[in-house]
């Protein structure tokens, strides 16, 4: 028998070593290769699974919103109009990515005018790109969306005026009603008429030139006491009043006034048919309902209602009464 120096042993591991470690690599990569391949697919379609997410839900509030703005300007529409909406956010909204599928049956948008809230719910399957080789091919997701409206709280006017609740109220013929025009003229009158406002004091006169304005614009919130003005801002031009024809517009409403300030009370809307741009200019329209999205608020608001509406989305967990399907 022949014996083995240290140098032969070495040589042999030498020599053995690698082609060993070669093959437990082999064998460890053929294990970890399918590992690796199912964790990618795995990262795939849990990031497809969160922008269908995403895509749903967007689509749901959008439905939800749609439906509010309708609501709150007197219009909340036919059974018609309701289904061309979820057609549109909830269907055609999805086409593009093809990430998710509405279950037949399940898109749904009601309304409650006690409330002031309308709710959207539809059932989506999420396409899995890679779940279906081991025959998950998609996955369920239902979603609801509320929104809700209420008396503006916060606004930016379209022009540096304000409207005094006395004027308002005495040249208001129903809102929407096209039988009667009213007249804003861009300065200050005292004289008008008086009467008694909420709270139990008295108000008069007719309009309120307001300052601190951006441009012709004017941000403002409810119980805030805007400034009086002496001339109307340079930005008020011809050919900015004259782009309010046909639009609505809104318009700070007071309640109590004095030489240097207005206490803003509520906010109404008003559509514009025409304008003079002589000085000082003024619009000619009718009281009507005007609705604009903002921010999802703290609390509901409680700002009076003259026909300027805030919409917004809200908790849909706080709907009150019955759920569609129904």
């Amino acid at each position: 028998m022949r014996r083995l120096n240290g140098r032969r042993i070495a040589r042999r591991l030498w020599v053995g070593g690698p082609d060993g470690e070669r093959g437990a690599v082999a064998v460890a990569m053929a294990l970890l290769v399918p590992l690796l391949l199912a964790a990618a697919a795995l990262a795939v379609d849990s990031a497809a699974q969160w922008m269908a997410r995403n895509q749903v839900i967007t689509g749901a509030d959008s439905a939800a919103l749609a439906q509010a703005m309708d609501c709150a300007v007197d219009n909340c529409g036919s059974s018609d109009n309701v289904k061309a909406k979820i057609s549109y956010y909830f269907i055609t909204n999805n086409k593009g990515s093809k990430l998710a599928s509405l279950q037949p049956g399940t898109g749904w948008i009601q309304w409650d005018g006690n409330q002031r809230a309308t709710r959207s719910q539809g059932t989506w399957e999420i396409h899995n790109l890679f779940g279906s080789a081991v025959g998950v091919t998609s996955t369920p997701l239902t979603v609801e969306s509320m929104a809700r409206w209420t008396g503006a709280p916060t606004a930016l006017a379209d022009l540096p005026l304000a409207v005094s609740l006395c004027a308002y109220d005495s040249t208001l013929h129903g809102l929407g009603s096209t039988s009667s025009t009213t007249t804003l003229t861009l300065h200050t009158d005292t004289a008008g008429p008086s009467c008694t406002v909420p709270g139990g004091g008295t108000a008069s006169g007719t309009t309120v030139l307001t300052s601190g304005s951006s441009g012709c614009r004017q941000r403002s919130t409810v119980a805030d006491q805007l400034g009086v003005a002496t001339t109307q801002p340079a930005d008020c031009t011809s050919s900015y009043l004259d782009g309010l024809v046909g639009s609505d517009i809104w318009v700070p409403v007071y309640d109590q006034s004095t030489a240097t300030s207005a206490h803003v009370y509520a906010y109404a809307a008003m559509h514009v048919t025409s304008v003079s741009t002589a000085s000082p200019a003024s619009v000619t329209g009718y009281w009507t309902y005007g609705a604009r999205q903002i921010n999802t608020p703290d609390t509901v608001p409680t700002a009076p209602d003259l026909g300027a509406r805030a919409v917004f989305l809200w908790d849909p967990d706080t709907w009150q009464g019955v759920r569609c399907p129904c």
